[in-house]
Order: structure tokens, then sequence, then C-alpha cells
């Protein structure tokens, strides 16, 4: 037979020379290779450590010591869990013999004289049980430390959870407190987060053991994180990345990254570990764990902190704009908050112009705003074409590289150009809101990028909320205007008379400087003044002749039916009810329809009833020929105290000169 396991190490014990050799023989013959013999009984404990034998064959009748005694020996000296097969050998067979040896730790007897068969098959089934022993006994350590080592995971994942969630919450403080607890738990040297701008910018703003900066990611591993998710490099990382002249610089060794999601989906941020140590491929899974549970948390508390502070924008944009009362304005405040309200050194906003298939520079601000007021820009020309046509926003760290650059000045700048769609509240583009920093070439930031956002969402909204109250406001002026307009299509002879008198009176009061609501209701009034003729009857109102008394009493009665009529519109301004009702008041008192004297009557109906009666003077109607100017100017001029108010009259008479 061959050994099956020649390189077992065995250990022959004899006082008798010929014994020790005719079994060293015998092994060696089936391929045993490692044997140490001795014939002192006095040597076995020392060789027990410095062999380390797999078996040991040992004699029980020797001087110095008995095999009982080596047996006692060994027996003190193996660990309790330890197999170590010990054959005796002896020539007393008898009961006693054995069990003796037997309790005192022998595993198995050949006898003398020896069997070869004998020897060599006990020889092989005990270092079989010994080796399978050893193999079992090897296992059980590694199940007991893969164990210890699970156990420890476990307590340091509870630990990590529960780190986690005595985290506080809300805005910055949390991110302060996670980088550092994430430094402790991993025994980093830098930990940050950092906000995604754009497609290639992160901007570091929670951070430990560094200064805040911000960066570009091509070519770095931060990339490979936002694009693949979890990053673990152990070791040698700036030599994987090059390009990635910080890492170099800082002599960084070792990094982890995760990116921080919202909930559509899209990557917001990224935190980051680095080491100037290398770290173990073993360590990944943990370092995993620990990235992800802290992600989870983090991106929550991201998207919230973005959340909160697009709402404070959010308000301050809306109180930026809140003085805007025409879309000028809005153009106007909303490049000056631009300017406010982030780091920009210069601003416009271009509106989209279909007619010339133009973006059109309105109301820029800050440096060299000089140059832009008024440029056009057509189709394709420029960054801003590729904001408004893909109604998103556009981040450029650097113009100068990029070749649809314009310069107003014709003159390359290196800064960052930021762009964001300007929309109205149904999601149509109505142009783009811009910031840059061309003055200094300072760098712009994710929070840059949130107000200009909100900004031109406030704005977009407020432009197109102006644009429908100016259709309303058109629509309304229209309506009234053809109410007025009605009663001249009854009586033809008037026609022509609503818009004359309507613009006359406008003049009037813009020289008595009455303000743009006053002369709002001067215009409304114009076109009213004369509503409640529609209830005079026809035989009344175009009569050719003179009126009887009688007669004279129904028209009177148009002012207050007028009144009544409008009164209806419930968006009419009293003054405007006013001058229907009295501009047939007189100064003196004697008017109609409540005899009001003096500056009892309303000025807009004192304005309106001057310019009424010299159209009224200077027409041709059934009754009465046209007077000439010369003549109706004489009459107004004899009526100053007595039918008008002599300021209202000297007034109109500049105005009629120019």
């Amino acid at each position: 037979m061959k050994a099956h396991y020649p390189k077992a190490r065995i250990l022959i014990v004899d006082d008798q020379e010929a014994n020790v050799r005719l079994l060293e023989r015998l092994l060696k013959r089936v391929g045993y290779t490692c044997l140490q013999t001795t014939t002192d009984p006095r040597k076995v404990q020392p060789l027990l450590g410095d062999f380390n034998p797999d078996i040991i064959l040992l004699d029980i009748l020797m001087p110095h010591l008995n095999g009982f005694e080596v047996l006692t020996q060994l027996k003190q000296q193996l660990p309790e869990d330890g197999y170590l097969p010990i054959v005796v050998l002896t020539a007393d067979v008898n009961d006693s013999t054995k069990q003796r040896a037997l309790e005192a730790g022998a595993s198995d007897f050949i006898t003398k004289p020896f069997d070869s068969t004998e020897v060599l098959l006990r020889v092989d089934n005990l270092l079989r049980t010994r080796f399978l022993h050893r193999s079992l006994k090897a296992q059980n350590e590694a199940l007991e430390a893969k164990v210890r080592e699970r156990t420890q995971q476990l307590v340091q994942r509870k630990q990590v959870l529960q780190l986690l969630n005595e985290l506080p919450a809300g805005g910055e403080t949390f991110f302060e407190a996670l980088v550092k607890a994430l430094t402790e738990i991993l025994d980093l040297r830098w930990t940050f987060v950092g906000r995604l701008f754009g497609d290639s910018r992160v901007e570091a703003f929670a951070l430990q053991g560094l200064d805040p900066f911000s960066y570009d990611l091509p070519g770095a591993p931060c990339q490979n994180v936002i694009e693949d998710g979890f990053c673990y490099y152990p070791c040698a990382v700036a030599e994987l990345f090059p390009e990635d002249r910080a890492l170099v610089e800082m002599g960084v060794e070792a990094y982890a990254g995760i990116p921080l999601g919202a909930k559509d989906g899209r990557v917001s941020g990224i935190l980051v570990g680095l080491h100037d140590l290398p770290l173990t491929e073993e360590d990944s899974d943990f370092f995993r764990f620990v990235f992800e549970t802290f992600a989870q948390r983090a991106s929550t508390e991201l998207l919230d902190l973005e959340h909160r502070t697009r709402l404070e924008f959010t308000a301050d944009a809306h109180l930026a704009l809140r003085p805007a009362q025409t879309p000028e304005e809005v153009f106007k405040l909303a490049t000056k908050a631009a300017l406010d309200g982030t780091r920009a050194s210069g601003s416009f906003l271009a509106l989209y112009r279909s007619n010339d298939d133009c973006l059109e520079i309105m109301a820029p601000a800050g440096y060299l705003a000089e140059f832009a007021q008024g440029k056009k820009l057509y189709r394709g020309q420029g960054l801003t074409w590729h904001v408004f046509d893909s109604g998103k926003s556009l981040y450029i760290p650097d113009v100068s590289i990029h070749s649809d650059t314009i310069y107003f000045t014709e003159q390359p700048i290196q800064a960052p150009y930021l762009g964001v769609p300007l929309s109205d509240p149904q999601g149509q583009v109505l142009g783009a809101l811009v910031i840059n920093t061309a003055k200094d070439g300072g760098e712009l930031s994710p929070l840059d990028s949130y107000y200009l956002e909100v900004l031109a969402q406030a704005a977009g909204a407020a432009i197109a909320r102006m644009q429908i109250l100016q259709d309303v406001t058109e629509t309304r002026e229209e309506s009234l205007r053809i109410v007025g307009l009605t009663l001249e299509y009854r009586d033809f002879e008037t026609k022509g008379h609503t818009d004359r008198v309507t613009e006359l009176a406008l003049r009037l009061g813009k020289a008595l400087g009455v303000d743009a609501e006053a002369l709002q209701h001067l215009r409304w009034g114009g076109y009213l003044h004369d509503t409640g003729k529609i209830a005079i009857p026809d035989q009344i109102l175009l009569k050719p002749g003179r009126l009887t008394p009688e007669e004279f009493e129904v028209i009177k009665g148009h002012v207050t039916i007028g009144e009544e009529m409008l009164s209806q519109l419930h968006f009419l301004p009293k003054p405007v009810l006013e001058i229907i009702r009295h501009h047939h008041e007189r100064w003196d008192g004697s008017g109609y329809p409540d005899g009001l004297a003096g500056k009892d009557i309303p000025l807009l109906a004192c304005v309106f009833s001057v310019v009424d009666v010299y159209d009224a003077l200077t027409s041709e109607r059934p009754y009465k020929h046209a007077w000439s100017h010369e003549e109706a100017v004489a009459e107004l001029v004899k009526q100053k105290g007595k039918q008008f108010n002599p300021h209202v009259v000297d007034t109109l008479l500049k105005v009629l000169k120019k």
C-alpha cells in the first residue's frame, strides 16, 4: 500500500534501537517522509512542541519513563479540543494494560512482534482520523471567526443606524453632522457633500477636513459615481484618475462615493469620503453599507433642503417683482433681482419676438449692460437659443471655449454662463433669463441656479398675468367704447362725438396733472357719459327743433338713467359714475340733476362738462349750425364761474392752443 498522508509527521518512541529502525524502514517504504525517532522517553515532551507530530508510536516498557508516564505528560500538555493519536507498542496484551493505556490517553495498540500490514493500516486509519479532526476544527474555527465577524458587523451596522437616527434633521446642520459622523465611523481623513450643478460641476457645501470648493466632474472619480452609483477605490486612486489634480495634490490614496438622488430619479448631489492611506477590499462591503445607509437619509434631506431653499427664493423673487405694473417694469426688476440674488455681475432678459423670429434683449443690468440693450439674437445665434429651444436651464463653466458664444462687445471673456427658461404658468417658453460673471470671472453655484429658476418662473407668471390683464383691459375698453358708440348709430348727427370728447378730456386731464388712474376714469366716463339717452324716446331725442320744457325734463333724466344702468357693472369705479351723473352740473349750482355748485362738483365731471360743451358747440346739430373755434372759446370764457370751473376752462384754452 501507499501512504495516504506522506507528509504526516510521525514520532517513534522505543528504547530498543532495532524496533525503531524496523518501524522507520517500514514507514518509509510506503512513502512517509517526515519521521522523527528517539530511544529516550524523556525527549518526547520537548519534541511535542518542536516536531509537532501528527501521530506518536509509543513503547510501554522503557527506562527512565515508561509509556504510561509519557502518556500522562502528553495528556497535560495537549489542548482539550486537540486530537493527537498515540499508538501503544507492547508485547503485553492483557486487558489491564490496555485499559490503563486507554485511560492514560492511548488511541490504539500494536503488539510486538510487529505485523507490517497491521502497523501500516493502523497508522493510516489514525492519520485519517487526525486530519479529519484537524479539518473539522479548522472549519469550526473559520465558522466561529465568520460568526464573530458577522456579529461585529451587525453591531457596527446597528451603531451606524443608531448614529444616523441621532443626527439633527433639517438644513445644512444635518449635513455637517453627517460628514462628521461618516468620518468617525469609517476613520476617513476627508468627507464632503456636494450639490450637482448642471451636468458637469459639483459644489461642496458640507465638509470635514476641507475648505469649501467646487470642481468639474470630467476626469474625476465623482463622474463615475454620478454615472454608475457607489464607487470604492481602496488604493492608488490618484493614479487611476491623474486628471483630477486635486486628488494628486492632496495625496489622496483611497476614495468612496455615492450619488444622492431626488424622487424623480435625477442625481442632485454626491457624498464622498477620502483617505490618504490605502484601504482594503475587505472593507468594501461595510463601506457600501454605510454609504448606502447614509445616502438614503441624505437624499431625502437634500431634496427637502432644496425645496425649502426654493420656497425662500420664490418668496424673495415675488417680493422683488411685486412693484411691477407693466411687463417693462417686470423686465427691469427681474434683471436687477438676478444681480442682487446671485453672484452674477451681469444679467439680461431675452424675450422671443415671433414677427422677427428672434430673441430680443430686454432691460440688461450690471456689467456691459449698455452694449446689450436692444440687441436681437436671430434664430440659432448664441447660447440663449439653446435655453429657449430646449426649455431647460443651461450652465457653461467657461463661455470662451464654447463655439456658440456671442460677445456683445466682440471681446472674448472667460466667465461662466447660466441661462434659465422664462415660461408662463402653462409652460409656454416666452424667452430666457441669463446671468454671467463677465466682470470678475467669478464662479456661479447651484444656489444661483435655484434662485434664477424661481425668479424666471415668477417673472414669466407676472408677464403672462399682465398680458392677460392687458387683454382683459383692452377688451373691457372696447366693450365700454362700443356702449358709447351705440348711441351714435342711433343718432347719426352726433357721429364721432364719443371719441372726440374722450380724446380731448384726456388731454385736458393730463394738463391738469391728474394721475393715470383718473385718466382711465375720464376715458371710461367719456365712453359712457350719454348711455342713458338709450332710454329717451326717438321723438324727443331725434327732434329736429327746440325741445319743449316737458321734453327737456325727459332729456335731463338721461344722466340718472345712465348712472342706474351702469352701476350694474360692478367693476366701474365711483368716479366714472360721477362723470355720468354730474357732467351737466353747473358751477353756479343751476345744473342738473342735483344742483351741485363749485367744488362740490367732482373735478372729473367738471373736466368732462367743459369738453362736452366745446364739442357740442363746434359740431353740426339738427337744431343749430356748427360754431367756429373762436366762437366756442368765447362762450367758454363767458361761462367761466357760471357754468364751468374757471381753472378747468383756463387750462382747456391752453390745451386748445397747442
